[in-house]
């Protein structure tokens, strides 16, 4: 079902030149948005769980498939030391671009 999601949203986006996404931030069809891996870490370091606490992240590789938006999109394991995990979808590849918002149940700290 995902596969198929992503290339609708896929060739909407191409075709009418927009970033549309569909669900919450961090998603399969809603990945975060960063620019290469210098920005990366940092937007990792910086995110922290609900509770304030820093997570631990693990870079589980790259889908097969495209992001709505046409990049390879990478898959994180995320969450505090004794918590919960979950996954977090990023796209690496958007030049230029720093996300400023966190996915839900987590928040950015200052840099």
């Amino acid at each position: 079902m995902w596969a198929l999601i992503s290339v609708l949203l896929l060739g909407i986006n191409k075709a009418l030149r927009t970033q549309f996404a569909v669900g919450p931030l961090g998603c399969r069809s809603n990945p975060v948005k960063i620019d290469w891996a210098a920005v990366r870490k940092e937007y990792m370091a910086r995110l922290r769980g609900p509770r304030g606490e820093k997570i631990l992240y693990k870079r589980l590789g790259s889908l097969p498939l495209p992001s709505p938006f046409g990049h390879l999109v990478d898959v994180y394991v995320v969450g505090a030391q004794d918590g919960p995990t979950k996954r977090l979808y990023i796209d690496p590849f958007f030049d230029g671009c720093h996300e400023e918002r966190a996915p839900f149940g987590y928040h950015l700290s200052e840099a």
